[in-house]
């Protein structure tokens, strides 16, 4: 357990590296490569959390519990077709009173802005997908 936990929490890894070895694997397997007929969707979600010692964590609307609660949220990206679906990327959103310059802050990203920011990765990576509009 006390590798496990010193691997998730203080060796120096590249979360980024990572999620790109994971998503060229799955680019190259045949069986779970992005097609013309899948969709790129994306979401937010948000999670309880106490205290305020972690990063993002505010008083905020969380969908999960669908009410304004202590938490972090993340906005995310998923590729799916008919049989297959998968996360393509994740980015926490530090809400406003959680940076120095709030609003005007240059750190600050509305989700939408962050939306697109994940939209653009995942063209940039060339991630086969037709466009579909959700409701929520």
């Amino acid at each position: 357990m006390q590798r496990l936990q010193f691997f998730l929490s203080e060796a120096a890894w590249d979360a980024e590296a990572i999620n790109a070895k994971r998503l060229a694997l799955l680019a190259a397997e045949p069986a779970t490569a992005p097609s013309a007929n899948g969709v790129l969707i994306i979401d937010d979600t948000g999670d309880r959390k106490e205290g305020s010692a972690t990063d993002h964590v505010a008083r905020q609307y969380l969908g999960s519990v669908g009410k304004i609660d202590n938490g972090i949220v993340a906005v995310t990206t998923l590729w799916a077709d008919e049989a297959h679906y998968y996360p393509l990327h994740v980015m926490p959103y530090t809400p406003e009173k959680r940076l120095a310059g709030g609003k005007q802050d240059p750190a600050f990203r509305t989700k939408p802005q962050i939306a697109l920011a994940l939209a653009i990765r995942s063209r940039i990576r060339r991630t086969r997908c037709r466009c579909a509009r959700g409701t929520k």
